[in-house]
């Protein structure tokens, strides 16, 4: 009963916001990525990496801001990755001053936000149709394993740098866990690492159902503790042909060594406070963590007041961290 009194809600919030959406005809609603950076006066490219899988993704790119475009001095990369049923887009959804790509690249960044597999924009691959199953066949194993690499790998490959900041939210924080977890040779590319809003654990989810346990389903409970692991096949003898043994292998966030920020919501349906507080307490590298009382979970990004609580302070660090690296 309570999930589909929270579907019912949800299905009426969305009518309404579709409804405002068509009576004010916001020129953004029918535009792609792209077309939201050019229509702001940003710079605007757009290129499409392939994965060892065959998934085509997508990658935008606002090279600098309204006012540093004749600026010589080398720009930082910062990577912007997105949630989950999101898009690249969610980083321009608000005006410039409240954007985060707009905020960064007018800071002086170079800016490239990325968009995973299966997302609106990311429905192309080298030989499926994405009417397929076969299209539709893959976990946030294949992000981590394929997606965010060969992200990573174009993007430095294009830029000449050796190392990117990186910058996460929701599912784009699980899946660097991941990656940042196993994948030490992506890992030497990373010189700083943001979560917002990080989705770890869900065992505490509350809202929506079961919601979280149902988006993530990689997550299970160990001895009281969680822990993150790769697809489970179901019977042992599937799991055995895929990994080598009889259960899904556990990614290990001791494991990611790299510099870690995070900013979280005391009222974040999805990255539960408490599960916030499981995931604290296993990162290695943990050197800022900040809980906004009032934020839920897309407060982070598209919330009125992101750029007080989030946007400003992730530029302090960058900066900090920037002029500390090099001393």
């Amino acid at each position: 009963m309570q999930w589909l009194l929270s579907t019912m809600c949800l299905i009426h919030v969305s009518g309404k916001i579709f409804c405002l959406l068509k009576q004010n005809k916001n020129p953004e609603a029918h535009m792609n990525v792209s077309e939201i950076i050019e229509h702001w006066g940003y710079p605007s490219e757009e290129y499409k990496v392939v994965t060892d899988d065959g998934y085509i993704l997508p990658i935008n790119h606002i090279p600098h801001g309204k006012n540093n475009a004749d600026s010589s001095a080398p720009k930082m990369v910062v990577f912007c990755q997105h949630g989950l049923f999101s898009t690249a887009g969610v980083w321009v959804s608000n005006p410039p001053n409240n954007s985060l790509a707009f905020i960064l690249a007018d800071a002086g960044y170079d800016v490239w936000l990325g968009n995973s597999r299966g997302s609106t924009w990311a429905k192309e691959h080298v030989t499926l149709n994405a009417d397929s199953k076969e299209f539709w066949a893959f976990s946030f194993d294949q992000m981590i394993t394929y997606d965010l690499p060969a992200t990573i790998n174009f993007i430095l490959e294009k830029t000449g740098q050796k190392q990117i900041y990186y910058i996460g939210h929701s599912q784009g924080t699980l899946i660097a866990i991941g990656a940042f977890a196993t994948n030490q040779e992506l890992v030497a590319k990373i010189k700083f690492n943001i979560f917002l809003g990080p989705v770890y654990s869900v065992q505490n989810t509350r809202g929506f159902g079961n919601l979280g346990s149902y988006l993530f389903p990689t997550t299970i409970k160990a001895k009281r503790n969680a822990v993150l692991r790769a697809y489970d096949w179901g019977p042992p003898s599937l799991n055995m042909q895929h990994y080598s043994q009889t259960t899904p292998p556990v990614y290990n966030v001791e494991d990611m060594k790299v510099p870690t920020a995070m900013f979280s919501g005391l009222k974040d349906f999805l990255s539960n406070p408490e599960d916030v507080e499981i995931l604290k307490a296993k990162i290695p590298n943990l050197v800022y963590h900040k809980t906004i009382s009032d934020f839920s979970h897309f407060d982070f990004i598209l919330g009125l007041n992101a750029r007080k609580e989030v946007s400003e302070e992730v530029l302090a660090m960058l900066r900090k961290y920037d002029v500390d690296s090099q001393l």
